[in-house]
């Protein structure tokens, strides 16, 4: 079933993509562009145009993953091994983890539903895709989320989006319906004069008057309250893709740090963090377009797999080792055909391991020679983690044997970002709860932070995202540009 799922969805987005990468390919040939064109894949690697046309369901999720190539990068950099990546723009949120550094990766997924996410633990809400994936999950939560009150007077956020266009109240371009967005103005958590640096002008005053008119009113509370209700709400949403990724995963969010990036997850992150237990929060450098890092230093590579049924205790190695052949020289030919040859790349095998009876497998790495014993291993720990149990006297299969071949990354240098000085000081009226009522919160810049603490609340205001730092928090620059907030 899941294979036949995988053809059809490959089936069904091919002729946009085919006709989407080609006009591209024109426009960029007339442009005097004479570089490769290379499209992101959802395991986090690259490949060719040509490729992405004849398998375009390789790029379901692929922006996403992205994100989390580049919270790898910084990851290696600043020390951060167990990480949340959290990913919110204008429709969605996206989470995955780091552990030790590395993105996880899954051969089972499912789209086209209300979450996204692998499939591990849930069966049958949209699509399955079979294909090599990072880790993640998705839901439709994002800055530009319509608001609405339903027929028992709760407040709904999502799915649907009000998009750029005519997008929330607040950008005065055609929208009626309250957004996130709207409701973080109110909040004073948004300029409400100007976003992206001054290239989108807003009026805040619609913000006021949407929220007030199709939320407050409705719901007889007061503005502020109104909008830090949706406020509350959107993260609620967007904690249920996270605890998709952690908690049923069998994995604890206190033992992670959080990296938080795109245009709306700064906003968000500390109050999420916050519901979770998570101590440390991390806003880098041109988090608005994070995504886009992770883009231009992904490596290329090439992924095979096939079929090697055979239980763990009869002798796998005789199963194993021509499947290994075939795989190899499959991956020799497909690498040839875009100018790469052994000697350019890192090879990794796994391994797709089930108790006998399971209808469903997990990936393990496979360490040459085959050892059924390393496998078994392996395959226990995982199952520990996903399942919460993993009996070491059940007999365990192997399904399927996949191979990965890296392009060995070139050299590269970090991105390096100018931030402008702050010329003045300001701050603005901003609302974290009744608690502490309306209170007056300095806004800086990226620029004005130093190693040593500052004590929330503040808003850190920047061209392409504002992060936001409640009450009780703690703020540091790190030597790497990075925004610490100690979360409390």
């Amino acid at each position: 079933y899941e294979r036949t799922s995988t053809t059809v969805i490959n089936a069904y987005v091919g002729p946009v993509v085919h006709d989407y990468l080609n006009s591209l390919s024109a426009r960029l040939e007339a442009g005097g562009v004479s570089g490769p064109l290379d499209i992101m894949k959802s395991d986090g690697g690259i490949m060719s145009a040509e490729v992405a046309v004849r398998i375009p369901a390789q790029m379901i999720e692929s922006g996403p993953a992205a994100g989390v190539m580049a919270s790898a990068r910084l990851a290696a950099l600043t020390g951060h091994r167990n990480l949340i990546t959290f990913d919110m723009g204008g429709t969605t949120a996206k989470a995955s983890v780091l552990e030790d550094g590395q993105p996880t990766w899954t051969t089972e997924y499912e789209v086209g539903e209300g979450i996204t996410l692998s499939s591990k633990l849930t069966k049958g809400r949209g699509h399955a895709l079979r294909l090599p994936v990072i880790d993640l999950a998705e839901v439709g939560a994002g800055g530009g989320s319509i608001v609405r009150i339903d027929a028992g007077g709760s407040i709904k956020v999502g799915p649907e989006s009000s998009g750029s266009n005519p997008g929330p109240a607040c950008y005065n371009i055609g929208g009626t319906q309250p957004t996130v967005t709207d409701a973080d103005v109110v909040l004073g958590y948004l300029n409400p004069d100007e976003l992206a640096g001054g290239n989108l002008k807003i009026d805040g005053s619609l913000a006021i008057d949407v929220i007030d008119e199709k939320v407050a009113k409705p719901i007889g509370t007061s503005i502020h309250e109104a909008a830090l209700g949706v406020h509350k709400i959107v993260n609620a949403v967007m904690i249920r893709a996270i605890k998709a990724v952690t908690t049923y995963r069998g994995r604890d969010p206190r033992d992670f740090a959080m990296i938080a990036f795109g245009g709306s997850g700064p906003v968000h992150a500390v109050g999420i963090a916050r519901e979770l237990g998570v101590s440390t929060v991390i806003v880098p450098p041109a988090s608005g377009v994070f995504s886009a890092i992770g883009l231009v230093t992904a490596q290329r590579d090439f992924n095979f797999v096939q079929t090697a049924i055979a239980p763990l205790d009869s002798g796998i190695d005789s199963v194993a080792d021509p499947v290994i052949a075939e795989l190899k020289e499959r991956a020799l030919i497909a690498m040839d055909t875009e100018g790469f040859g052994e000697a350019d790349v890192d090879w990794s095998y796994s391994a797709d391991l089930r108790y006998l009876g399971q209808a469903h497998e997990l990936s393990v790495e496979m360490i040459l020679p085959v050892d059924a014993d390393q496998l078994a291993t392996a395959f226990f720990t995982e199952h520990e983690k996903a399942y919460g149990y993993a009996p070491t006297d059940g007999r365990v299969e192997m399904v399927n044997i996949r191979l990965t071949a890296a392009v060995r990354e070139v050299e590269q240098v970090d991105p390096q970002f100018d931030i402008p000085e702050q010329s003045d000081r300001k701050s603005r009226t901003v609302f974290f709860g009744s608690d502490t009522g309306l209170i007056e919160a300095p806004v800086f810049n990226r620029a004005a932070l130093t190693t040593s603490p500052l004590k929330g609340p503040m808003i850190i205001e920047e061209d392409d995202a504002t992060c936001v730092v409640p009450p009780g928090c703690t703020v540091t620059l790190d030597r790497h540009n990075n925004v610490v907030i100690e979360v409390s």
